[in-house]
């Protein structure tokens, strides 16, 4: 008999479901089937909106996404990057070499990529991030060290990363670690708050 309030708006909410499901549907053509939604309020924590699955469009509806483990993808990029600005290796000036580049590993020789399969040769750090190129960003997870990053990343809220830095290596800076969304949408507003963490909420006290 108790009452629960919910930190849910209820328009943002259906507004919020309405928009993945239209953005789906744009894509099918491209076999994506399904996908997630979380919004936070920067300010207080506060889960505004919450969409775990594409529902009939998914081909497993029941599977919440919000959280979910995910590869993060490019994702990670930003905290690489501000981890490298605030241990002053880097300034958003900085050059980075996008070019070939081999790295001897315990497991073998690791050769990132770039999506695009090209090479763009110095880049600024700032234009390095804007175009999400793989190659300067493990240019630069060799300067902060991998069990830097992902020590970084924990604190910010992303406990899903339960190995340390040797276990991801540099592919860490690539995203090659499976995250939830609710926890990397909650280390963007952490970057959104100038660092301040806190813990979202989804409930919100009891009126007196």
């Amino acid at each position: 008999g108790s009452v629960l309030r919910s930190t849910l708006d209820a328009a943002l909410q259906r507004y919020a479901s309405a928009l993945l499901q239209r953005h789906l549907l744009a894509l099918r053509q491209r076999n994506v089937q399904d996908g997630a939604l979380l919004v936070l309020d920067n300010a207080s924590g506060d889960i505004l909106a919450w969409v775990g699955s594409s529902g009939a469009l998914s081909v497993a509806a029941n599977v919440d996404g919000v959280t979910a483990l995910r590869q993060a993808g490019s994702t990670l990029k930003p905290f690489l990057y501000q981890l490298a600005l605030q241990q002053h290796y880097l300034t958003a000036a900085s050059l980075l070499d996008d070019s070939p580049l081999d790295l001897q590993t315990a497991a073998g020789l690791y050769a990132p990529q770039n999506y695009a399969r090209d090479f763009k040769g110095p880049v600024s750090v700032r234009s390095a991030l804007g175009a999400t190129l793989n190659i300067p960003a493990v240019r630069t997870i060799t300067m902060v060290g991998p069990t830097a990053l992902r020590d970084r990343l924990y604190a910010l809220g992303l406990h899903s990363l339960q190995q340390d830095g040797d276990y991801y290596g540099y592919s860490l800076a690539l995203g090659a670690a499976d995250v939830r969304l609710i926890e990397l949408a909650n280390a963007y507003r952490t970057l959104a708050q100038g660092g301040l963490y806190s813990a979202p909420r989804w409930t919100l006290a009891q009126p007196q």
